[in-house]
Parts: structure tokens; sequence; C-alpha cells
């Protein structure tokens, strides 16, 4: 008899195994398909994308703000809207990339919560402004300084014309 109370026990602690095993399973592929969903996705990218920009250009505000009080910062208000977005949108996706939950070795995946998601999607719509922002103030700068050593040298050839036209009067 003893026998069979322990093949009964060690059936009953199977069973009990796969059922528990049945649910996580079952869990884990609910926790799948919400993190996967569309109006998650949705309401992540959206969320992220939303803020970023709101974000983005209330900074933005603020440097033109403090631009027109400060000469030092109005000088340099075009890269002042663009590097401190680049620097914070790297420095949070980074920060949020390795804080992460890691998955243990063959157990179930881990999935970051939406407002870690949400935090990584406005840090990189942080880092893409920024980056277009510090790409157009290059540009511009380049093509501005371009324009103004053209000006110099007209101004400089009508100098010269303009003296030699004194020097000749003069006599």
């Amino acid at each position: 008899m003893v026998p069979s109370a322990v093949a009964e026990a060690a059936m009953s602690s199977m069973a009990d195994r796969a059922v528990a095993n049945q649910t996580m399973v079952a869990k884990l592929w609910e926790k799948t398909r919400d993190q996967n969903s569309t109006p998650h996705k949705a309401a992540t990218d959206i969320g992220g994308s939303l803020l970023g920009v709101v974000s983005f250009e209330g900074i933005n505000w603020m440097v033109r703000y403090l631009g027109d009080k400060f000469p030092l910062i109005g000088d340099s208000v075009d890269y002042m809207q663009s590097l401190p977005h680049l620097i914070i949108g790297i420095v949070a996706y980074w920060g949020e990339l390795l804080t992460r939950r890691k998955p243990t070795k063959d157990g179930p995946p881990s999935w970051p919560s939406m407002p870690r998601e949400i935090a990584s999607e406005w840090a990189k719509v942080f880092i893409l402004l920024g980056a277009a922002n510090l790409l157009r103030a290059l540009r511009l700068r380049r093509k501005d300084s371009k324009l103004a050593a053209d000006e110099l040298l007209a101004i400089k050839a009508e100098l010269s014309q303009a003296r030699a036209q004194l020097a000749k009067l003069a006599k």
C-alpha cells in the first residue's frame, strides 16, 4: 500500500505543478497579448510623442524668453534650443534602457511598464527634435557665415573703389 500512496502523492504533486504551469503560461499569454495590442501600442506611441513635443516646445519657449532677457543666451538661442534636448533625450533613453528589469535565464520574459514605454518614446522624440534643431542651426550658421564673408568682400571692394575715387579727387 505504501508504494501506491507514494505514487498517488507524486501524481497529485505533478498534477498541481502542471495546473500551476498552465496558469502561468495563460497569464503570460494574456500579458503578451496586452503588451502587443493595438490600443496599448497606440497609447504609448501617441502619449510619448505628444508629451515629447509639448515638453520640447515648453523648453524652447523658456529658452527664447531667457534669450530676450540675457544677450549671452540670445546670441546662441538656436543652439540652446537643440543641445539640451539632445542631451536630455539621450540620457533619459539610455537611463530607461539600462534600468529595465532583466528577465531571468530560462524564465519568463519581462516587459516594461506603460510609463516606462512612454518615457522611452518621449526620449526618442526629444533626441530626434534636438538633433533636427542642431543640424538646422549648424546649416543656417554656415549659410550666414558664407553670406557674411561674401558681403565683407563686396564691402572691401566698394571701400577700395571709394578710396581710389577719393585719392583721384584729392589730386
